[in-house]
């Protein structure tokens, strides 16, 4: 009775060892699997095609669930298991050019199971996974949007807007402003007294001035919090004297319609939420400049506080 309770257990055990090593080698295909996958990540980026982060993301889960499991069953690795294993993440470090965290414990054989984003990694490289992932954040906002509010000071302000586009480091902007001074008259004259109407004109030395300017140029985005930018653009002053009658006349030899040059920077601060992933969705952006009118040489000021999403 005792040799055949003996024998039952005996063979139970063989058959759960055998049903046991299956399923580790199941786990091993998965994991080749997921190995196979980031290395054709890689070569995609590398050839500059799109990769999703929704991708990226599901690989990552997969990788994650994978590193408890390969966590549990080191001890139960049959020696060949142990090799296979060990010539898997071999692979994928060569691939990617990083270093085995410890190659005296891989030449032994023994291996702590983790999935191959565990390995170390030189200070001088990043990891592969973030790699991939950091192109495909790219990838899938390729686009940025911001919008603000901009400022000229100088003795006449102007208020306005400014837009910009970006795409990576590369982007543009556009900016308009104004005093918001109608530059409506009944009539014109010139700064000697001499009307369109003929006569000569009498003023009660009320005097007003509309500006307002446009301008365009391309930015660039330094590392990640600054910006540098310069344009050109149209900048216009009409001047309008007031008459005795309460009449305005503008007068066309005072009024001013030229180029205008001007260059500046941004700061990119705070932000104004999170994507699934942690990184920050779009921030603050404050910018600073300076104008330059040629043909007045005037130089002024310019200041836009807005958001980039």
């Amino acid at each position: 009775m005792k040799r055949t309770v003996l024998t039952a257990i005996i063979f139970l055990s063989l058959v759960f060892s055998a049903h046991a090593q299956e399923d580790w080698n199941r786990v091993l295909d998965r994991y080749e699997e997921i190995c196979d996958t980031f290395i054709e990540l890689r070569e995609m980026v590398g050839r500059g095609e799109n990769v999703s982060y929704e991708r990226i993301s599901s690989v990552l889960e997969e990788m994650n669930s994978l590193r408890e499991t390969l966590s549990k069953i080191q001890a139960t690795m049959t020696p060949d298991q142990r090799t296979r294993f060990i010539g898997i993440r071999d692979k994928y470090a060569l691939k990617f050019g990083i270093s085995i965290a410890d190659p005296a414990t891989a030449a032994s054989g023994e291996t702590n199971a983790a999935p191959p984003d565990t390995v170390s990694i030189p200070s001088n490289q990043t990891t592969p996974i973030a790699e991939v992932k950091t192109i495909s954040d790219r990838s899938n906002n390729p686009f940025k949007f911001g919008v603000g509010a901009a400022v000229e000071i100088a003795n006449k302000p102007q208020y306005g807007i400014a837009l910009v586009g970006r795409s990576g480091h590369w982007g543009g902007y556009v900016r308009a402003t104004s005093n918001f001074v109608p530059s409506g008259s009944d009539y014109t004259c010139t700064s000697d007294g001499k009307t369109s109407r003929g006569g000569v004109f009498w003023g009660d030395g009320t005097v007003k001035h509309s500006l307002y300017s446009i301008s365009a140029g391309p930015t660039y985005l330094i590392g990640k919090h600054f910006d540098v930018s310069a344009g050109l653009g149209y900048w216009s002053r009409k001047t309008f004297w007031k008459d005795t009658s309460g009449e305005w006349a503008e007068v066309s030899d005072l009024n001013i319609g030229t180029i205008c040059i001007e260059a500046g920077g941004g700061l990119h601060f705070g932000h104004l939420g999170s994507h699934k992933d942690g990184t920050r969705a779009g921030a603050f952006v404050l910018s600073a400049g300076i104008r330059y009118i040629p043909a007045n040489k005037l130089l002024c000021p310019t200041v836009t506080i807005g958001i980039e999403l």
